[in-house]
């Protein structure tokens, strides 16, 4: 874990969850609330990283499954933050319909993958410490994943 990187990575994590493209916190009055769940979610994946491998962890985590929070917009939001060339002020976000994952897979050299493991763990924390600056919690109606689904 990298103090100073997770230093850099709060503010675009602020900006990553922020956008259309995550989803994940949406403006309520003069705050922003993110769905219940996706605290943990994040957590869940740092563990998943660490204790587990960490191609398995973001396939995982970028697939919905059963869960109620949309975890896949948490690997879309540190995708954002650790590909540092794309530009994530306003809502207009230009990036490719590549993944976390899809820049995951096919790496096979062990260096890499660490080095991947790092920034990824660094920008996880980050996505954390920006969805803390989220006063308002929300439950995800079924109406709501209807219309997003």
């Amino acid at each position: 874990m990298s103090k100073s990187r997770i230093e850099t990575y709060v503010p675009r994590a602020y900006k990553a969850i922020k956008s259309k493209h995550t989803g994940i916190a949406t403006k309520y009055k003069d705050d922003y609330e993110v769905i219940e769940g996706l605290k943990g979610q994040i957590s869940s994946f740092g563990s998943a990283v660490n204790m587990g491998n960490l191609k398995s962890a973001v396939a995982f985590f970028s697939d919905k499954g059963g869960s109620q929070s949309e975890r896949q917009d948490l690997m879309k939001a540190i995708y954002l933050i650790i590909n540092k060339d794309i530009n994530i002020d306003g809502d207009n976000i230009n990036c490719t319909n590549r993944s976390l994952f899809d820049q995951i897979v096919n790496v096979n050299d062990e260096d890499k993958i660490s080095e991947f493991k790092e920034k990824i763990l660094d920008a996880a924390v980050a996505v954390k410490l920006a969805i803390r600056m989220c006063k308002n919690v929300k439950k995800k109606s079924s109406s709501e994943g209807a219309q997003n689904g």
